[in-house]
């Protein structure tokens, strides 16, 4: 490995009790945080494709841990996002080219796909600088339910020639929403989106995963209708069991 790590760190935030309404089963987001030696520390130089090495080595790595941390199957992670804190003798670039070029793709590997972009955040600062690791669901960057952030922090990171690199995880957010809005008798309030093609190349199969997704937790889902940019498309599906309410469109 090209990155000379000072120090791994692995944390798992779970939550257990929320407003006072307890979590079954908890929501857990798993952090895994890199401390390396800057080549670049103190110095200007054009290249920086030793950094953007080892950007890829890392994502790897930290999606890997994370995942570990979590004790789930890689395909059963629902959120990433990663972050970094340059030392003082460093520059932001240096936390870019971490992050942005291949980082991504060797996460994507790590959790098994990952359509959307990886949220991210960079700063410079001392020892103890904390950084929020933004979160973002994998497959479709505009679910609402999964906008989040961890923080990331080490008391005796980054020294001035060093960088941070933190990678965050979560797993079951899209599920926990669901099923509060079921326990809440407002199951009709739940709307699903996504952007990504779940690996097909399709968006529509993206949806109807998204859908045996979340309804494995409870029944088989009904298809009633079908809503592409706003116009309706078709109505009952011949291919699910019948719907209990037939939907209205208001307005």
């Amino acid at each position: 490995m090209l990155a000379a790590i000072r120090k791994l760190v692995v944390q798992v935030d779970e939550i257990r009790i929320e407003m006072g309404r307890p979590v079954d089963p908890p929501t857990r987001r798993a952090l895994a945080m890199a401390v390396i030696a800057n080549p670049f520390a103190g110095r200007y130089d054009e290249n920086l494709e030793e950094l953007i090495t080892i950007g890829e080595e890392l994502g790897g790595l930290l999606g890997a841990r994370c995942v570990a941390a979590l004790g789930i199957p890689p395909e059963r992670a629902e959120s990433y996002g990663k972050a970094a804190v340059v030392g003082e003798a460093g520059e932001l670039e240096h936390a870019a080219a971490i992050l942005h070029p291949r980082m991504g793709a060797s996460l994507r590997r790590a959790v098994s796909r990952g359509a959307a972009l990886v949220p991210s955040a960079k700063k410079r600062g001392g020892l103890g600088t904390a950084i929020d690791v933004p979160l973002g669901h994998k497959d479709a960057a505009f679910v609402r339910s999964h906008f989040d952030a961890i923080e990331a922090r080490i008391g005796d990171a980054p020294r001035a020639s060093e960088i941070l690199v933190a990678v965050a995880v979560t797993e079951r957010i899209g599920i926990l929403t669901a099923r509060h809005a079921r326990e809440l008798g407002q199951a009709d309030r739940v709307i699903l989106g996504t952007d990504g093609p779940a690996g097909s190349g399709v968006p529509p199969l993206g949806m109807l995963r998204l859908i045996a997704l979340l309804s494995s937790m409870a029944d088989i889902p009904g298809v009633s209708m079908v809503l592409i940019d706003g116009v309706v498309r078709c109505h009952r599906s011949r291919n699910t069991p019948p719907a209990v309410e037939v939907p209205v469109l208001v307005g």
